[in-house]
């Protein structure tokens, strides 16, 4: 019998809703340095791991190989990036000697797991 190697694939959590406004917050809220909307496309897809599920999942595979007469050899996290910037120049500084604004982000997440198994 040879080797089977299966992907798990890491479930997500749905994205948390957008913090509300203060109740009685009678203020101007201030403008974001650049467009949200742009950010959120730029965004992934909400990148947090509903680790129960994938426990589930996983647990599922390993006793469907196992049935198979496979033992498992090696559980094997696979990692993905994101990033993104943004920056801007400044509206009265735009010729030779240019001034503006930038911001940056970067971060990985559990894309998955590989399964070993011979």
């Amino acid at each position: 019998m040879g080797t089977r190697v299966v992907f798990v694939p890491a479930p997500r959590l749905p994205a948390p809703a957008p913090a509300p406004v203060p109740p009685g917050f009678r203020g101007k809220l201030p403008e974001p340095p650049f467009d949200p909307e742009v950010a959120r496309a730029a965004s992934p897809e909400p990148a947090r791991v509903d680790g129960a599920r994938l426990a589930a999942n996983l647990a599922q595979t390993i006793a469907d190989l196992e049935a198979e007469g496979l033992e498992v050899r090696q559980v094997l996290p696979i990692s993905s990036g994101a990033h993104g910037a943004l920056h801007a120049l400044h509206k009265d500084y735009q010729g030779q000697y240019s001034a503006g604004y930038g911001a940056g982000y970067g971060y990985s997440f559990t894309e998955g797991v590989l399964v070993v198994a011979g």
